[in-house]
């Protein structure tokens, strides 16, 4: 691996966990305290919870490993390592962020809202470049 494709493997690698971080503190701090659902498999995960009085913290990390192994078997070893990364990074720091108990807005459905949909914009901005480049990796390797 040349010095080139390390510097973009580090960047690209440090824009998800910052972004993961970032969500995992809006979902946790935000969103879960006051009710509010997202969308994916957080917010399946959430629901989930209520029905299974298993953690949603778990629940996610249930269905990412699933995720996981799923895309081990379609799309190779050397992808699934770029998806490892990812699966379990977010749950990860999605249970640190839980296991905190920091709700930084609470009773404030308004401003709950207009602060997790902007944190969860400026990650999905970001990450879904990273994420776009990998699948379109993925598929012009096949």
């Amino acid at each position: 691996m040349n010095q080139s494709t390390l510097k973009k493997h580090i960047i690209d690698y440090g824009t998800v966990l910052l972004g993961s971080f970032i969500l995992a503190f809006a979902i946790a701090s935000i969103l879960k305290p006051n009710g509010l659902m997202t969308g994916g498999l957080t917010g399946l995960s959430i629901i989930s919870e209520h029905f299974l009085n298993i953690p949603y913290t778990y629940i996610f990390y249930a269905m990412t490993l699933v995720i996981f192994i799923t895309a081990g078997i379609f799309l190779g070893k050397r992808e699934m390592l770029k998806i490892a990364f990812l699966s379990i990074a977010f749950p990860t720091i999605l249970m640190f962020m839980e296991s905190l108990n920091y709700k930084f807005i609470q009773d404030d459905m308004i401003l709950a809202t207009v602060y997790y949909g902007f944190l969860a914009v400026q990650v999905l901005d970001s990450f879904s470049n990273v994420v776009f480049q990998w699948v379109v990796q993925i598929l012009s390797q096949k």
